[in-house]
């Protein structure tokens, strides 16, 4: 895995709890911020790292792509 600051396309990442998801697409925003597509349970969703923070994906990050919030 990579740092939780920087991911690449194809790395895995995982929740507190466990669950692994995978990385399947990077777009670098204005002011050093990246937005992730990621693959979590069958779910693709996007999570944005803000510029100097780590990436965090969490079980309310999951269920709410689930429940499409």
């Amino acid at each position: 895995m990579s740092s939780p600051f920087l991911f690449d396309v194809g790395d895995e990442i995982e929740t507190p709890d466990g669950k692994v998801g995978m990385i399947v697409s990077r777009t670098e925003e204005l002011f050093g911020n990246i937005s992730y597509k990621v693959l979590f349970e069958g779910l693709e969703f996007v999570v944005l790292r803000e510029a100097q923070m780590p990436l965090k994906i969490t079980d309310a990050t999951v269920s709410a792509a689930r429940d499409g919030r």
